[in-house]
């Protein structure tokens, strides 16, 4: 058997950017804000140390780019403001997406793809905010984002052959394309308020809906837009000591609404009633003290308090269970 690394020995990639932004105040309760940038993206990849890939050689790939972003903000009156921001983005395939060989799965591999092109994004957002008195406050906003030439993984062809026998075992051949396009639409809000002059709490949520279309017109799931999430924080503070109790929230992904590419991955998910991977909602409360010193202060806190078991969605990796964290620090 070859022993193989996961990227290439020769490998160089470097970033040039140049940007411009102003802002514009055509009216008292108007402000405009207008930033674009040029950026190039430059790589030269050896992929010749690695028998699996030597017949690529030495490849060199060159990526303009330009982006921009326009945004404004009315502000109705002092306590309601609204914003909206229009924007573009660019990705340039780095080193991982275009020199990395590994067995992503049993019975896959993963080869370079030389002739990547860049993910192009478009976002829109529409956001308000509301004050109701100096206890309250409310902030809300809706995007829309769309992704061109996305990279993911799909099954490929190296000297005519779709598989190959790599560590022992005969593996299909796969590689990081710019096959799909994507859609990604989400709302987000919160709330900030004051109980009294010490005690205060704060709101967080945010839902997200994605899907990705392959070059075939097939859509499913985004791999990377999780479900709802939720932050409940109430603070209090005296003088220079502070408690912080927290609470966050992260709802369920069923079997059905997985991404196509992690229905095969039972090893990293829950299995439902049917057996089918699947990510269970999951709760945790964290307890934070604070207390200061004049230049000294000391921080403890009580982590997933009831020592729930449970992952971040697609992470893989299960969180801590209760844990108790103590930390001394100097403040200049």
């Amino acid at each position: 058997e070859i022993l193989t690394s996961r990227y290439p020995d020769g490998a160089t990639w470097n970033a040039t950017g140049v940007y411009f932004s102003t802002e514009y105040k055509p009216a008292k309760p108007l402000v405009l804000n207008l930033g674009v940038r040029w950026n190039q993206v430059r790589s030269e990849t050896d992929y010749r140390s690695n028998p699996f890939t030597e017949a690529f050689g030495v490849q060199k790939l060159k990526n303009n780019a330009f982006t921009y972003g326009l945004g404004g903000v009315y502000r109705f009156n002092r306590s309601t403001s609204m914003r909206m921001n229009l924007s573009s983005a660019f990705r340039a395939p780095n080193i991982d997406d275009l020199g990395k060989v590994f067995d992503s799965e049993p019975g896959s591999v993963v080869i370079p793809n030389p002739n990547l092109k860049p993910e192009l994004a478009q976002t829109i957002e529409i956001g308000i905010r509301k004050r109701f008195d100096r206890s309250f406050m409310i902030d809300a906003a809706m995007y829309y984002s769309t992704l061109n030439d996305a990279l993911i993984r799909r099954n490929t062809v190296l000297n005519g052959q779709s598989q190959l026998l790599y560590r022992g075992e005969l593996s299909q051949l796969q590689s990081i394309q710019n096959a799909a396009s994507a859609e990604v639409a989400g709302i987000e809000w919160s709330a900030y308020g004051h109980l009294s002059r010490k005690l205060s709490y704060r709101i967080l949520g945010t839902y997200t809906s994605g899907k990705e279309i392959d070059d075939s017109g097939r859509s499913n799931s985004l791999r990377h837009a999780p479900p709802f999430f939720s932050n409940v924080q109430l603070r209090y503070v005296n003088g220079s000591f502070q408690f912080i109790a927290e609470s966050e929230y992260n709802a369920k992904a069923s079997a059905e609404n997985l991404p196509i590419s992690e229905q095969s991955k039972a090893y990293m998910y829950a299995l439902d009633l049917n057996g089918n991977p699947y990510s269970p909602s999951w709760h945790a409360v964290h307890l934070r003290l604070r207390q200061q010193w004049k230049r000294w202060q000391c921080s403890l806190a009580i982590e997933n308090i009831f020592d729930r078991r449970y992952r971040p969605f697609a992470s893989a990796i299960s969180a801590p269970g209760r844990q108790l964290v103590i930390a001394f620090q100097t403040i200049r």
